[in-house]
């Protein structure tokens, strides 16, 4: 009666060297990667980060200048997938 391999199994190609799993979880983080936004921002983005943070606190801001401000800072906030998805609920 030839031995068990307790735990492990064989592939029926032979000794892949990649498995079916593993090539989900390599696509999976291969796109997470794609999405990976750049941190700190790009010095322009970064520029446009204050100048909104100042547009929210500045005492001369009219509500709706606030409110476009916050909304625009937080799409800059977000990864490439959350700019995707757009405004979340509040």
């Amino acid at each position: 009666m030839p031995p068990r391999n307790r735990g492990q199994t064989t592939c029926p190609a032979g000794k892949n060297k990649w498995s079916v799993p593993g090539l989900l979880v390599f696509a999976v983080l291969s796109v997470n990667a794609a999405e990976t936004p750049q941190w700190p921002p790009p010095e322009p983005v970064a520029a446009r980060m204050r100048e909104l943070q100042q547009s929210i606190i500045a005492r001369d801001s009219t509500l709706a200048q606030r409110e476009a401000a916050r909304e625009e800072l937080a799409g800059l906030l977000k990864s490439p997938a959350g700019q995707q998805r757009g405004r979340t609920a509040d």
